[in-house]
């Protein structure tokens, strides 16, 4: 299961309270969820039926909500670092050490060099 697909069938607010509730468990979907069902409580019966549709039948390993934050942590990280901010500013802002800056950086080098801000000048050759 990817963060993604769960991501995709529902609205922050519902994904953030299924994993703060269901995450780092092996949760079975039933083929048809009632109101009253765990998770229907949880997301809402609208939300459940449409997870019910398309897992139906299956048991799911939820990841935690703690590596869905890690993975925003990085984006962020990762979108600061391409506007040229130090690891410095990048700390403070993400609420992370420098030296954790500096790792999700150097991981995402080629990312981060593909989408910088700043302007790419060549140099000429003159003869």
């Amino acid at each position: 299961m990817k963060l993604e697909d769960l991501e995709s069938i529902m609205d922050k607010a519902r994904f953030v309270a299924f994993l703060r509730h269901f995450g780092g468990l092996r949760i079975y979907i039933p083929k048809m969820i009632k109101a009253d069902h765990p998770i229907a409580v949880v997301v809402g019966l609208d939300t459940a039926t449409l997870l019910s549709d398309l897992y139906q039948g299956e048991s799911l390993d939820l990841p935690t909500l703690d590596r869905h934050d890690r993975r925003l942590k990085r984006r962020k990280i990762l979108d600061l670092s391409k506007q040229n901010k130090s690891f410095n500013q990048i700390a403070l802002e993400c609420g992370c050490s420098r030296r954790y800056a500096v790792q999700v950086c150097a991981d995402g080098r080629e990312e981060i060099e593909a989408e910088r801000v700043e302007p790419k000048f060549r140099q000429l050759e003159l003869f």
